[in-house]
């Protein structure tokens, strides 16, 4: 397995930057990898573990590569809707029963627990996203946007789910 940068000819025993970048990001979002380091990733820049293995190296590069793009609001899932008043100005958030309330009878469903509670970068991203639009009317497009990125946060806790027991060593 050796380096090839990103704008030479692929050869099938090489990766790229973007690979490397992948599996990085991979690793450092597996559950065991960060119970393991949460010190370090809180005040320090994380250790990489060199891959044991080619199939290491790609599954986690996988990994990284899916969470990438679901980070980057690249993969959505669907099946999330608003209802409700769209001309209501956004109150306190309430989760209950799959529902994300903005105000007493306009919420988002279906939302699971997981990912009204979902954390990223430190912050629970629904709470921190409403709270910064609290007292204001969101416009269609911002409620299209929240659709996404509760979409994105559902393939998140899955995704995460998914990998739990894998290893990176």
């Amino acid at each position: 397995m050796s380096y090839l940068e990103s704008n030479k000819r692929k050869v099938s025993n090489t990766f790229d930057e973007i690979a490397v970048f992948d599996y990085v990001y991979g690793v450092c979002w597996l559950p065991i990898y960060r119970t393991e380091n949460l010190e370090r990733l809180r005040s320090d820049y994380p250790r990489i573990p060199v891959p044991i293995s080619r199939q290491v190296f790609e599954v986690l590069r996988d990994f990284g590569r899916r969470l990438r793009e679901i980070h980057l609001l690249k993969k959505t899932s669907t099946g999330i809707s608003f209802s409700g008043d769209r001309s209501v100005e956004v109150g306190k958030p309430v989760w209950q029963d799959q529902k994300l309330y903005i105000a007493p009878r306009s919420y988002f469903a279906p939302v699971s627990e997981n990912v009204w509670l979902a954390v990223i970068g430190g912050y629970q991203v629904c709470h921190k996203w409403l709270k910064d639009k609290k007292g204001r009317t969101l416009t269609d497009e911002e409620i299209a946007h929240f659709i996404d990125v509760l979409g994105c946060l559902d393939s998140h806790v899955k995704l995460i789910q998914e990998f739990d027991s894998v290893s990176y060593r």
